[in-house]
């Protein structure tokens, strides 16, 4: 059987903010991963900058167990950025 379609899709509305759309192809909801370059402009603690934004959508795309659960971004970005070692800390 063959593996269903996942694409990311970049959202920028305005220049150096927006989001990446982790999209599958089966019909199960889509996962954000939200980026803003001005520091300023982050408000909440789970927007990226767009490199991070950008490493963690396709980690997340690939990441079977990510895939069937209901985890929300943030856990994926941590593993992601720090691993899963440093989370036990």
């Amino acid at each position: 059987m063959p593996t269903p379609r996942i694409r990311i899709i970049r959202h920028q509305p305005v220049p150096g903010s927006g989001s990446y759309e982790v999209r599958f192809a089966d019909g199960r909801e889509s996962r954000f991963f939200y980026f803003d370059n001005v520091l300023a402009r982050r408000l909440r603690p789970d927007i990226l900058t767009s490199e991070q934004a950008l490493d963690a959508a396709p980690a997340f795309a690939r990441a079977p167990a990510f895939q069937d659960t209901a985890s929300d971004s943030l856990t994926a970005v941590a593993l992601v950025s720090f691993g899963p070692a440093e989370l036990t800390k």
